[in-house]
């Protein structure tokens, strides 16, 4: 059997070119893994700015557990004490929070794919949205 790898990450994204990626930093008290501005993409692309925060990939038997982690890291142990603060940051800025899972596993051998409800209502609160990019390889 082979582990599975899964990644998380956090975005916070705005079309708005005066987006500004250090007062995301200042006002979550959190440094970024990557910011990407709408100005780096090609012209023709649809881009918007980011600001994202990630769990980094590793062999992992849960989705769940590292949602988690990304979640500590983004808004501490107690989440819903930051919920109005991410609210009040993505409503001042023009701005759209969202989580991301990134699987990658062995045909036959995927992660338990479950979020708990505690998750599933922090994302809701703060208005997030949940995506998941799976790959599978023979």
């Amino acid at each position: 059997m082979i582990v599975p790898s899964v990644k998380a990450i956090f975005y916070i994204t705005s079309s708005k070119n005066e987006f500004d990626l250090g007062e995301v930093s200042r006002r979550l008290g959190v440094t970024p893994t990557r910011t990407r501005r709408k100005a780096d993409f090609p012209p023709q692309a649809p881009a918007q700015t980011s600001w994202s925060l990630e769990v980094k990939e590793e062999n992992a038997f849960s989705v769940g557990a590292v949602l988690d982690e990304l979640i500590r890291r983004l808004a501490g142990e107690n989440a819903f004490e930051n919920v109005e603060k991410l609210c009040t940051l993505c409503s001042d800025l023009a701005a759209s929070p969202r989580f991301e899972i990134v699987i990658h596993m062995q045909s036959g051998d995927s992660p338990e794919v479950r979020l708990f409800s505690a998750q599933l209502l922090f994302a809701a609160a703060i208005g997030a949205e949940i995506g998941f990019d799976l790959y599978c390889y023979e």
